[in-house]
C-alpha cells in the first residue's frame, strides 16, 4: 500500500489544480457521518436532535448526517454541579474512539452550548472532509505515473510547473499523513470554545416583583418590591425591600382599620439550578389607621419574623429571568392593634405571600 504523504500548502494547490482537468471533483468534498446526539433532562432550552442536525447542515450547505456510516460522532450535553458540560466523540466502525472534545461553562445555558458545539462539529466535519480529499487526488495520481513507467510509455506532457512544485519535497518537510479512518484533525482541529464565566465571580441581579400577603399586615393586601442579589457559584445573598397598598379591614363588632407595611427582608439560598431554597429574616414596619372612631389614631410599630421560601425560575435570553416564589413567615414578636380601648386584632404566628419577579443579571 502506498504511503500518502502531505506536502506544502502551495505544492498541494498546484497538483491538486492539475488534476482537476482530468477527475471529476468529488461531492463538494462532503463528511458523511452518523450523529448521536443527546442532552439531560434537567436542562432546559436545549435544541432537539433535528434542530441540532439543521444548525450543522444550514453552516456547510449539506445534510452531514447518515444513521448508517461508518464513522460516528456522539454530541452529548450534561448538567453537572458546576454549570453545564459539552462533549464532542469521534467513533470509528471498528468502535475505537480516536478523538474527543470537550467543554464546560458555570453558565446553565443549554443554547448556547449547543451552538458552541455545533460549531466545532462544522469545522472538524470541513477539515476531515478536505483531508480525505487530498488523499484522494495523491493516491490517484501515482497509479498513473508508475503505469506509464512500466509500459516504457513517456508521461502525457503537461503545462510546465512552478520550479517549488516540480521539486519533490524534502525528507524533512513531508510528514506522514494519518489514516481516513483515524480522524486525527479532531485533536489538531483549532476550535476553542467561547470564553466561560469565570465561576468565582460574582453575578450581580437587579429586578422587580408583585405579591399577595396573607397574615401581614391583617386581612392580606397586594404589595411590590425591588430586590438586589449576589451569586457566587450556587450560593446567593439577597436584599428585598417589600411594601403593601394601604387597604381598609372590618373586623366583625370591631370598628374597621386601614393598614399598610413597608418591610426589608434578608435572604441566604442555595440555587443548583432553576429552583432556589433560601432562609429568610424579615423586620417590617406596620401603620394602623382607625377609620370612623371616636378618636383617629395613627398607631405604628416593629414586627420581625423569620421563615422560608421556594422559587423557581425561567430564563429570558442570557440576562433577563423570571421568578416565582412562596414564602412562609413565623412571628418572632406579638403585635396587636387596639381601637377605643379595645383588641381589633392581633398578629397571627405564621403569615405566607407569594408572587412573581421580573430581574436582569449583570455579569
Amino acid at each position: 500500500m502506498i504511503a500518502v504523504r502531505r506536502i506544502s500548502l502551495l505544492a498541494f494547490v498546484v497538483i491538486a489544480a492539475a488534476l482537476a482537468r482530468s477527475e471529476p471533483a468529488r461531492a463538494g468534498g462532503q463528511m458523511i457521518v452518523a450523529l448521536d446526539y443527546r442532552t439531560s433532562s434537567s436542562l432546559r432550552g436545549c435544541p432537539d436532535a433535528t434542530q441540532f442536525e439543521g444548525m450543522i447542515a444550514t453552516s456547510l450547505g449539506y445534510a452531514p448526517f447518515r444513521p448508517n456510516a461508518p464513522r460516528q460522532v456522539t454530541v452529548r450535553i450534561t448538567a453537572s454541579d458546576r454549570g453545564i458540560e459539552g462533549s464532542i466523540e469521534w467513533r470509528e466502525h471498528l468502535g475505537r474512539a480516536p478523538g474527543e472534545r470537550r467543554f464546560a461553562t458555570p453558565a446553565r445555558d443549554c443554547a448556547a452550548m449547543a451552538k458552541t458545539l455545533a460549531f466545532a462539529l462544522v469545522v472538524e466535519l470541513q477539515m476531515l472532509a478536505s483531508e480525505e480529499a487530498a488523499a484522494a487526488r495523491t493516491g490517484s495520481a501515482k497509479p498513473e505515473s508508475e503505469s506509464a513507467a512500466r509500459e516504457g510509455e513517456k508521461p502525457p506532457a503537461t503545462d510546465p510547473a512552478p520550479a517549488d512544485a516540480r521539486e519533490p519535497p524534502k525528507a524533512d518537510d513531508v510528514q506522514p499523513a494519518a489514516s481516513p479512518a483515524a480522524p486525527t484533525a479532531i485533536q489538531a482541529a483549532p476550535v476553542v470554545a467561547p470564553p466561560a464565566p469565570d465561576p468565582e465571580r460574582v453575578t450581580l441581579a437587579l429586578g422587580t416583583g408583585i405579591s399577595a400577603a396573607m397574615g401581614l399586615p391583617a386581612g392580606g393586601a397586594l404589595g411590590a418590591r425591588l430586590f438586589v442579589s449576589g451569586r457566587k457559584r450556587q450560593l446567593a445573598v439577597e436584599l428585598d425591600l417589600d411594601g403593601t397598598l394601604p387597604s381598609t379591614t372590618a373586623m366583625a363588632g370591631a370598628p374597621a382599620f386601614s393598614h399598610y407595611a413597608l418591610a426589608t427582608t434578608a435572604a441566604g439560598c442555595y440555587e443548583p439550578g432553576w429552583f432556589s431554597a433560601c432562609a429568610l429574616a424579615q423586620a417590617a414596619r406596620l401603620t394602623i389607621r382607625g377609620v370612623d372612631v371616636d378618636t383617629p389614631m395613627t398607631s405604628s410599630g416593629w414586627a420581625y419574623a423569620a421563615g422560608l421560601r421556594a422559587a423557581a425560575a425561567v430564563r429570558l435570553g442570557d440576562r433577563l429571568f423570571v421568578r416565582g416564589r412562596a414564602e412562609a413567615l413565623a412571628a418572632l414578636t406579638d403585635w396587636t392593634v387596639t381601637l377605643n380601648q379595645e383588641a381589633v386584632w392581633t398578629r397571627p404566628r405564621v403569615a405566607a405571600s407569594a408572587g412573581v419577579d421580573i430581574g436582569m443579571r449583570f455579569r
